[in-house]
């Protein structure tokens, strides 16, 4: 080769566009699948790993009704394509709220079908943890570009064999619903809690429906003052009409006869009714139901084919419980070991980016639906490149919605592509 073709091809190679950054998008949640689409309608390889099937822990409390109408939970980009291909049912009113069953059969199903997504979805695939080909955590300073350098993945298989894959862009939407928090005061485990965690109940069962027979006649304790926790025990008290012998005590670590706040002018219905009956429960005992207020969980242990529980009040006053079920809506909290070796700064108080739950925190909201999703230099994290979306993104925050997910992709894929004005979901 001579000066002359050396200098040319240079030049070509100079002219060829930027190849687009190999995007790999952890969890095929609701924010997973909308970022993969988002990502692939702007021409990036991306590739999408769960460890279950699509949107499998929304199936996993499919009985549930939203608090949220469809406006919220689908995006105007997904709709778009949905309507275009002809798939899921897009002409629901968006004023109604679908149970998450009806999510995942109306929208979110049919969306990881679209031709663009259905092979870039890798169901059954676990990635482990993330990190660089070639620094650890510790690795900075003079030398060091992180960003240079690419993410690599292990990731197992459903034969449970193990490889690499290798990324430029690391998104993890895998939500927090499969980490469960403690039962125990102060947030750590109980005595005796880990060695009956398989006899806990961690999500809101179907007490209506599936798994009604484990519940009828029995006696359940729910813990948890949050809308999963009441959302359980308004749930069983349903069941207490039609199966003799049902009972419930619900045990709060609220010190009140009310122990869901109610959100003055409520906008959203479903989650007005259920504040309203849940705290009519806890004020008016009827027989078969008993409220415990102001109570922690001080040990747990196995009795017979139940457990026996011992709460305790602010006062160290004790009360034992028997129980047949224990339900334990206690909140969830991010898993932070798949990105242990990479470079997040994780808040004190939620575990969620700290930036971004500064905001969060800052906001100090009680209706989710003020919560305003900040400016997209939120979503940076130290460690260049590598970004958390979704329920994740909050933390231990309960207040997110999938239509903030959306804006938080826009947002993002703003700041990757340099394009300030960028968003898809406007077009």
């Amino acid at each position: 080769m001579n000066i002359a073709e050396s200098s040319r091809l240079s030049d070509e190679s100079k002219s060829q566009p930027a190849k687009a950054p190999r995007i790999v998008i952890i969890g095929a949640g609701p924010i997973g699948l909308e970022a993969a689409l988002y990502a692939k309608t702007l021409g990036h390889d991306v590739t999408v790993f769960d460890k279950g099937s699509v949107a499998a822990n929304i199936q996993s409390w499919g009985h549930i009704r939203l608090f949220s109408p469809w406006k919220y939970n689908r995006s105007s980009l997904g709709v778009k394509r949905l309507r275009e291909e002809g798939l899921g049912n897009t002409d629901l009113p968006d004023e109604t709220c679908p149970t998450g069953e009806e999510l995942v059969d109306n929208y979110l199903a049919p969306l990881a079908s679209l031709p663009e997504l259905s092979d870039l979805v890798r169901e059954h695939h676990e990635v482990l943890a993330c990190g660089r080909a070639h620094f650890l955590k510790k690795d900075m300073g003079q030398g060091i570009n992180r960003a240079q350098d690419p993410f690599q993945l292990l990731i197992r298989e459903k034969d449970s064999q193990e490889r690499i894959e290798t990324a430029d862009i690391v998104i993890d939407a895998t939500g927090v619903y499969g980490e469960h928090n403690y039962l125990g005061a102060g947030g750590i485990p109980a005595p005796g809690e880990t060695s009956v965690t398989d006899e806990v109940e961690f999500n809101p069962p179907d007490v209506l429906g599936s798994a009604r027979d484990k519940y009828a006649g029995k006696h359940t304790v729910v813990l948890g003052a949050g809308y999963s926790g009441a959302t359980t025990v308004v749930a069983l008290g349903e069941l207490m009409k039609s199966a003799p012998g049902t009972q419930i005590t619900w045990v709060c670590r609220t010190d009140s006869d009310q122990p869901m706040k109610a959100i003055p002018d409520d906008p959203l219905p479903e989650r007005r009714t259920l504040t309203e009956i849940g705290n009519k429960l806890a004020r008016h005992s009827v027989e078969g139901f008993h409220y415990l207020g102001g109570h922690s969980v001080a040990a747990i242990e196995r009795k017979g084919d139940g457990l026996l529980l011992n709460v305790r009040n602010s006062g160290d006053e004790t009360v034992a419980i028997e129980c047949d079920r224990l339900v334990a809506n206690v909140g969830y909290h991010p898993n932070e070991k798949i990105y242990r070796q990479l470079q997040v700064h994780e808040c004190y108080a939620t575990l969620g980016p700290i930036d971004l739950a500064a905001s969060l925190m800052g906001q100090d909201l009680v209706d989710c639906l003020a919560v305003q999703a900040g400016v997209a230099d939120l979503l940076r994290t130290p460690e260049p490149n590598f970004y958390i979306l979704g329920a994740k993104s909050f933390g231990m925050n309960p207040n997110f919605l999938i239509y903030l997910g959306h804006e938080h992709i826009a947002q993002l894929f703003s700041m990757i592509s340099g394009d300030e004005t960028l968003n898809l979901y406007l077009t």
